[in-house]
């Protein structure tokens, strides 16, 4: 027609029109556009709204502002097709703007302008904008239309008020499939999902067979709940009805399956669909991000590539996600890399999720980075970076990001209260931490699960058992993760009978453990060295519970094994099992230096660097064994190795509060007068007490540097300074980055007894609890 200069005709136009919205190519819309306006056709009022509906469908909504704004005549097919348009791209406020434009242009709106409207309407604040028209409406001819009333019952829904939406919807004259889609969706989207699948139920009973906008809605209803019940029931009438092969389903089905940790049939859908596009795929990650095994995640993620399909944000997230659940970060820096090259960097939520990859991987000073270019950090950012800090140090600075977040207008929520208790725990700065309790309280947060959660191992890691105690009493509702904190919280307090106690009070309420719960159960046996109890729950897991043990478990009960005395019986569970586990072997070779078992501490030492030579812990254990046993030579060497393979000792820190303030001090650290001469004082003082300094793995060439060089230990000072600073009797209460030495072990039950101090240590492996010259570890750490 084009080639033959034949001019179009109108019908024309809007048939190619319509074909550019079908299938959203605004280039092709752009032609026909220039086309209309060749031939002058563009002054049709059906053309120039078409034209309009066009742009806005295609999302380039200031074309479709702009060409309505050069009309030659605005009636009111050409203002709703915009208003139309904004709301179908969630621009509330836009098409309220537009609508007061429409009534100062003298133009009455119809049904469908109404409709429009009240669909853009998707904030309360936007609602009260045109609060007098939906007063005109309710009780005029515009309610008794059904498409309005439709708008009107989603719009409540929306909203919350779930008994508006309902009136209006009972008095509907005829309620259709679209009717009750509107009621189910509105409810959905005000996250009232147990009322959407229940107006499902009634929409059955009342014969009204549902489309695929229906199930769409109940597949994500049944999702967003774990509703695994309804989800079978669903897909059952979806089969029956043979709606199953339609592409919005089959994703919803996918989506809904997989957030019931249904994983096996969510899988069965996708490989089902005869379209898989980005959603598909994405939404089969986010299922293993979420539910595990993340590694599945990332192999859907490169097959998705290598089909072709280009990844969005929303696969970029849950990708992220996956590579923190199975703490892949060389992965998740390549897709960082890729991240940048596709231009998804600057999109908040991405760069969110790489805040939370690297601070959760340990990487800091990338999840610094990354946060530091984000110009308006989120809520989830902070949250990233504060959880991060407190999860792998400097608590500090977790502490400082908290205060930012606040001064930069961002309000905490319950995720950034959970992680500052986790910081607050790890520096043992309890008296902050009762102040953020007593704030929590006033407003009514601290009976939320998480919070209470977050106060019990905040309080248990300050040493402060009885205040763990009253939180987990006063908590309203209490879950597995809570009883697993409180047991949690015994244990390493060494109470193992109270978490024993805790334990079986936990069964008698009806809350079924997991295996979360058994490895505080086994570690608070390990602790307490209660080798007949954590055997015995040992064996119940698989038998009572039907928990298969995992390698977590099997470090405790090696790591109660050697805490018990028992060191070959450990030596032969690690053979038998074909355990090379880090941290079961750290545990046993830990049980062998104290033990003074130094074969058993070689060989343990020797498997121990193939796994990760890079440990200077193991090199610091091996050498303190050598050293008790007096094989200097021997200690020397192992020295020399670990200075050779590049093994650094972590610098020792050791933190103490007082007066609300935290103080921390550095190995080896510069000492003021007064702390020196305290130091000195109560060196003099066990010596004349017939306590020698134990010279361990410090490796000076004469006695006198090796006493000089125990000193300096950072939790000596922070001793010092506390006694200093501090009325006489008040509880000492320090906070250490590392496994505390033997020699600080006995000064701190000498101080204990001499000064009449009750000492609270926390360093890497427990809470040490000093009191009159005794420690509640009973001397195994």
């Amino acid at each position: 027609m084009k080639d033959n200069n034949v001019p179009p005709s109108i019908h024309t136009i809007l048939a190619l029109l319509r074909a550019c919205i079908q299938l959203l190519d605004v280039q092709k819309g752009q032609e026909v556009h220039l086309t209309a306006v060749i031939w002058g056709l563009d002054h049709d009022m059906t053309v120039s709204s078409s034209i309009i509906d066009m742009y806005a469908k295609c999302g380039l909504i200031q074309e479709a502002s702009y060409t309505l704004s050069i009309a030659p005549t605005r009636n009111v097919i050409t203002w709703t097709a915009l208003i139309s348009g904004y709301a179908d791209h969630g621009l509330s406020q836009e098409a309220v703007l537009e609508f007061t434009k429409m009534q100062s242009d003298g133009v009455p709106p119809n049904a469908v302008t109404i409709a429009c409207l009240l669909k853009a309407l998707n904030d309360v604040s936007a609602a009260d904008a045109v609060g007098k028209l939906i007063e005109k409406i309710e009780g005029s001819a515009f309610e008794s239309d059904p498409l309005v009333g439709n708008s009107l019952v989603g719009m409540h829904a929306r909203f919350g008020s779930i008994q508006k939406a309902k009136s209006i919807f009972d008095q509907l004259s005829s309620r259709d499939v679209v009717s009750w889609n509107a009621l189910i969706s509105g409810l959905l989207e005000s996250g009232a999902a147990t009322d959407a699948i229940a107006q499902f139920k009634e929409m059955s009973k009342e014969k009204v067979s549902p489309d695929s906008v229906t199930f769409t809605c109940i597949c994500k209803a049944c999702g967003s709940l774990g509703d695994v019940e309804n989800a079978l029931c669903v897909h059952l009438e979806i089969t029956k009805l043979g709606l199953g092969d339609d592409y919005f389903v089959g994703n919803s089905l996918s989506y809904m399956y997989a957030n019931c940790d249904l994983l096996s049939e969510a899988i069965e859908v996708f490989k089902k669909l005869a379209v898989k596009d980005v959603v598909s795929w994405s939404t089969l990650i986010a299922a293993f991000a979420k539910h595990g095994p993340g590694s599945e995640g990332l192999n859907y993620f490169n097959q998705m590539k290598s089909e072709g399909i280009l990844p969005n944000a929303f696969t970029f997230c849950s990708v992220l996600r996956a590579c923190i659940s199975v703490q892949a970060l060389d992965t998740g820096r390549d897709i960082h890399m890729e991240i940048e090259q596709k231009g998804f960097g600057d999109i908040i939520p991405i760069c969110s999720a790489l805040v939370a990859l690297y601070s959760k991987c340990g990487s800091l000073i990338e999840s610094q980075y990354v946060f530091d270019q984000l110009h308006d950090p989120d809520i989830l950012s902070w949250n990233a970076l504060v959880s991060g800090y407190a999860e792998h140090g400097p608590c500090q600075q977790a502490l400082k990001c908290f205060n930012e977040m606040q001064d930069k207008g961002v309000q905490p929520d319950i995720v950034s209260f959970a992680g500052v208790l986790k910081a607050l725990g790890g520096l043992g700065a309890l008296e902050s931490g009762r102040g953020l309790h007593s704030k929590l309280s006033k407003h009514s947060l601290a009976v939320d699960p998480c919070i209470g959660n977050g106060l019990i191992n905040m309080y248990a890691r300050c040493g402060s058992l009885l205040e763990a105690e009253d939180v987990f009493n006063r908590l309203p509702i209490r879950d597995v993760v809570v009883w697993s904190s409180m047991i949690q919280a015994f244990g390493m307090n060494h109470e193992g009978g109270k978490a024993v106690g805790c334990f079986e009070e936990m069964q008698r309420q009806g809350v079924k453990p997991n295996c979360v719960t058994f490895t505080c159960l086994l570690s608070a046996c390990s602790h307490s060295s209660l080798a007949v109890e954590g055997k015995r729950y040992f064996k119940a897991m698989r038998q009572d519970f039907g928990i298969i043990p995992l390698i977590e478990h099997y470090n405790c009960i090696i790591d109660l094994l050697a805490r018990s005395g028992h060191l070959f019986e450990a030596e032969r569970v690690c053979e038998l099992i074909g355990l090379s586990s880090e941290g079961a072997l750290s545990s046993l070779l830990t049980a062998s230096c104290i033990c003074g078992e130094t074969e058993l501490a070689l060989r343990c030492f020797q498997n121990s660097v193939k796994n990760n030579m890079h440990d200077a812990g193991l090199y610091v254990l091996m050498v303190d064994t050598f050293t008790s046993a007096g094989r200097l030579t021997d200690a020397l060497q192992i020295e020399d190795v670990r200075r050779y393979i590049g093994a650094f000792k972590k610098p020792a820190e050791a933190f103490i509060e007082i007066d609300n303030e935290v103080y921390g001090f550095i190995v080896g650290d510069k000492q003021t007068k007064d702390v020196k001469e305290t130091l000195r004082s109560l060196r003099s003082g066990m010596k004349s007490k017939g306590n020698m300094t134990h010279l361990g793995s410090a490796l000076t060439s004469s006695p006198y540097e090796k006493e000089a060089s125990a000193c300096e230990h950072a939790e000596k000072i922070a001793l010092a300074f506390g006694l200093l600073h501090t009325p006489e009797g008040q509880t000492l209460r320090v906070t250490k980055n590392l496994r505390m030495c033997h020699d600080c072990h006995i000064t701190s039950m000498f101080i204990s007894k001499e000064k009449k101090r009750e000492i609270i240590i926390q360093d890497k492996c427990c809470i040490h609890h000093f009191k009159d010259g005794l420690c509640s570890c009973g001397d195994m750490f």
